[in-house]
C-alpha cells in the first residue's frame, strides 16, 4: 500500500517535517495564512449583492518529501 497512495497537504507548515512519513506539501511563496481569503468570503456573506469581482493571485512552491 506504501506505493499506491501519494499525500500533499496545502499550506508548507511547519508539521509536515514532523510526521512520519515526511508530508508533501504545496503552499504560497510569501507564507500567507489565507486570512485575506476568509476576510473576502466573510465580506461576501455580509454583503452578497455588492461589490465587484475580487481576486487574490500569488506564486506556490511544491515542496516534496516522504508522502510522494
Amino acid at each position: 500500500m506504501r506505493n499506491d497512495v501519494a499525500v500533499v497537504g496545502a499550506g508548507s507548515i511547519p508539521e509536515a517535517q514532523v510526521t512520519r512519513p515526511t508530508l508533501s506539501t504545496m503552499g504560497p511563496d510569501d507564507g500567507a495564512d489565507f486570512s485575506d481569503a476568509a476576510e473576502m468570503l466573510f465580506d461576501r456573506i455580509q454583503h452578497p449583492r455588492h461589490g465587484e469581482w475580487r481576486e487574490i493571485s500569488r506564486s506556490w512552491t511544491f515542496t516534496a518529501r516522504s508522502s510522494t
